[in-house]
């Protein structure tokens, strides 16, 4: 019978007793693949008699086979995302199974920012929850995450007030979306398990089109502002026109006849106007600089 095993280079190489030498050829390798972008997984196999089942994982006797190197390229168009959301105010965050040299590259193509720091999952497993909430407000690539750290950066990042909205397609990924303000998850290649635990399901698997969604929700919002305020400004008036005169026993300036053309004709159709409106072209700069002010920030 031949077991196979595949996963971390590193872990692949623990389960084949590697020792240091080869260990340290093993990472020269590894981050020679991992400098050109290239994610890297670790295969190895084992031979075993059926009649005699090993206690545990490690007892296996596994030969190293060799390392796979696959190209994930950037999408078109990411890195102009990306801006875009910085731009708007909103902090993008990297978390990733890969290597962190490759998740490094891989934030440099698209712009992410800053990009010398780097959490790893061991190193999150030897922090406390303090020191977690401190240090993820100046870094935002997490490499070789589990789902369980995947969970608890999510919940570090509410603790310290901000708004986060999680993407994922895995099951992996399901206690993040859950716990998330606001959990999407990628529906053209996600599972089931994920999709119950989003809050909202992406057809395209598309980032961009969370950004556009983004925009489009902050532009309807800027225009019902527009709207709010033009009805104030109107009723206000309509509304001392009428009753002014009543009080002072003045003659009526405005008959019923009047404010009823005004109420149901001619502002419904002003404030549709407003509504209607095209994003302003500093709309998402203006937004990102008042939600800095608020404390009120988007991850």
């Amino acid at each position: 019978m031949i077991i196979a095993a595949k996963g971390a280079p590193e872990a692949i190489a623990d389960l084949c007793h590697f020792d240091a030498p080869r260990m340290q050829k093993l990472e020269e390798q590894i981050g020679a693949m991992a400098n050109q972008s290239l994610r890297v997984i670790g295969v190895a196999r084992a031979r075993l008699r059926a009649d005699e089942p090993p206690d545990g994982q490690h007892d296996f006797d596994f030969e190293f086979l060799g390392l796979l190197r696959l190209q994930d390229p950037v999408r078109p168009g990411v890195p102009e995302v990306v801006q875009e959301c910085y731009t708007a105010g909103i902090r993008v965050i990297m978390i990733t199974g890969d290597y962190p040299l490759t998740a490094q590259n891989i934030a440099r193509q698209i712009g992410l920012k800053p990009i010398d720091q780097i959490i790893t999952g061991p190193e999150l497993d030897q922090m406390s929850d303090d020191e977690l909430q401190k240090r993820i407000k100046t870094t935002c690539i997490f490499a070789r995450a589990v789902p369980e750290q995947k969970l608890r950066i999510v919940q570090a990042l509410k603790a310290n007030g901000e708004v986060v909205a999680m993407t994922g397609d895995g099951v992996n990924d399901a206690p993040a979306l859950k716990a998330a303000h606001i959990g999407i998850e990628m529906g053209g290649c996600g599972t089931d398990v994920a999709r119950e635990s989003a809050a909202l399901v992406l057809l395209d698997d598309n980032f961009a089109s969370i950004v556009a969604a983004v925009r489009m929700g902050r532009r309807i919002f800027d225009n019902l502002k527009k709207a709010m305020t033009f009805i104030f400004s109107v009723h206000i008036p309509i509304a001392g026109m009428s009753l002014i005169p009543v009080l002072l026993k003045w003659p009526l300036a405005l008959l019923a006849v009047h404010i009823v053309f005004l109420e149901l004709i001619i502002d419904p159709a002003c404030s549709v106007v407003f509504e209607v409106e095209t994003d302003e072209a500093d709309m998402r700069r203006r937004v990102a600089c008042e939600t800095r002010r608020s404390g009120d920030r988007c991850s």
